[in-house]
Formats: C-alpha cells, sequence, structure tokens
C-alpha cells in the first residue's frame, strides 16, 4: 500500500506541477494580450492623431493656393480691365469719334480686337443713348438706331 500511496503522491505533485505550470502560463499569455490590447490602443490613438494633423496641412495648403489663386487673378483681372479703361479713354478723346467720322470703325473695331477676352463690343451712342455705330459692325446684326437710353450703364 505504501507503493500505491507513493504512486498517487507523485501523480498529485505531476497534476499540481501541471496546474502550477499551466497558470504561469496563463498569466504570460494574459500580460501578452493586455500589453498587445493597449499597443494596439495607443497605436490607434498615434494614428488618428497624425491623420489629423495631416488633415489640417492639406486644410492649410489648399487655403493657402486659394490666396495665392484668387490673388492672381484679381491682378490678372485688374490689368484685364485696365485694357478695356485705356480703350475707352483713347476713344472718348479720339478726334474721330468726336466728329462721328468714318474712321471712327476701325478705332472701335481696333479696341474691340485689344480686349476680345473681355468685351463684346464698343458702341458708340448719340447724346439721345441711339447706338450710332458698334465695334464689328459687319459681323453683327443692325444694331444702329437702338435706344439704349434706359439701361443703368449709361
Amino acid at each position: 500500500m505504501s507503493l500505491l500511496w507513493k504512486n498517487n503522491k507523485q501523480k498529485g505533485k505531476s497534476l499540481e506541477r501541471f496546474f502550477h505550470n499551466n497558470k504561469s502560463i496563463f498569466i504570460v499569455v494574459l500580460l501578452i494580450i493586455v500589453a498587445a490590447s493597449i499597443s494596439f490602443i495607443l497605436l490607434y490613438q498615434y494614428s488618428n492623431s497624425i491623420s489629423g494633423e495631416i488633415v489640417n496641412l492639406a486644410i492649410d495648403d489648399i487655403r493657402s493656393n486659394a490666396k495665392i489663386q484668387s490673388h492672381v487673378i484679381s491682378h490678372s483681372l485688374a490689368n484685364s480691365v485696365s485694357a478695356v479703361i485705356s480703350n475707352l479713354q483713347v476713344l472718348a478723346n479720339a478726334p474721330s469719334i468726336q466728329n462721328g467720322s468714318l474712321s471712327s470703325q476701325m478705332l472701335l473695331d481696333a479696341a474691340q480686337r485689344s480686349t476680345k477676352g473681355l468685351t463684346e463690343g464698343y458702341y458708340l451712342l448719340d447724346k439721345d443713348g441711339k447706338v450710332t455705330t458698334y465695334s464689328q459692325v459687319q459681323q453683327f446684326p443692325d444694331y444702329r438706331g437702338v435706344d439704349l437710353n434706359s439701361r443703368d450703364y449709361l
């Protein structure tokens, strides 16, 4: 019986060792899982903060580019408008326009060619607001005599 008792006692120790070893393994595995979970959470938060910074940088870059483009466009438009203003000043002071001579048609056509991307045409009106002539008169329907007196731009 002492042999049987000894065998049972050894079995108990091996079972005890087995559970003790498994308990240690379980604790190690649990620690690894907890450490991995914490690492993933920290990595997720870090990637979110970095992506937020990237989005903010992209938005700032877009705003900066929009400001630069609007500045360039405004200067381009100002230069274009100044060309129209210059044409109008030349036309207003031209003796042929003031006298109503035939060479005024050539001046109107030249003014239109120089600003064709911006202007539909240049119109010469009499004192009553009626069209006497206009640029490129040969290419468009006859607007001579049309009353523009009620327009806001007169």
